[in-house]
């Protein structure tokens, strides 16, 4: 599957992609119309590499896109790089 990150709302980015496991999951990412921290679909703040711990990522909605979709590649790099070692 091809993961999609796309903008769904004014201070709103669904992405859509495979886990490792081959299931095909939705996360949605939001911040306050004025700007501040990230957060999940469950109000949690999300961190550099969309983790749940590290530093906490801040944006305004006109930024989020570009925002979420520089720490999915991010995370992805990781990930590429922990399965070489």
């Amino acid at each position: 599957m091809k993961t999609t990150i796309k903008k769904t709302a004014a201070n709103e980015v669904t992405l859509t992609c495979e886990n490792d496991y081959y299931d095909i999951v939705t996360l949605k990412f939001n911040v306050p119309s004025n700007g501040g921290y990230v957060r999940d679909q469950n109000g949690c703040q999300v961190c550099k590499k969309l983790k749940n711990t590290g530093f906490t990522l801040e944006s305004t909605p006109d930024d989020l896109l570009r925002l979420i979709r520089a720490e999915y590649r991010a995370m992805m790099a990781e990930k590429r790089k922990m399965k070489r070692n």
